[in-house]
């Protein structure tokens, strides 16, 4: 049986890692979860301030290009998201 120390031990030393490049942040993540909503801000930006080197805002959107072949179902997964954002919105609308 696994305690909770160790389960722990095991999440924080696969999830959290000094940081570094953004390529290297999230070759090490697998993904990354991009998300236009910012509520408190946007996931990729929480995601990736602790990991990255001089991180900021937006630094994900504005290497994108570059990072392309890192982030091969990025602008595909924000446009889901974005159809899956209104979709709630116009139910609630219809909910009332």
């Amino acid at each position: 049986m696994t305690s909770l120390d160790a389960l722990r031990r095991f999440a924080v030393t696969r999830s959290l890692f000094p940081p570094t490049t953004l390529r290297r942040a999230i070759a090490a993540l697998g993904f990354v979860q991009a998300d236009p909503i910012r509520a408190p801000a946007r996931a990729q930006d929480l995601t990736l301030r602790p990991r990255v080197t001089g991180y900021r805002t937006g630094d994900l959107e504005r290497q994108y290009a570059r990072l392309r072949d890192a982030v091969p179902h990025w602008r595909a997964e924000v446009r889901a998201a974005q159809v899956r954002a209104r979709q709630r919105l116009s139910q609630a609308v219809v909910d009332g």
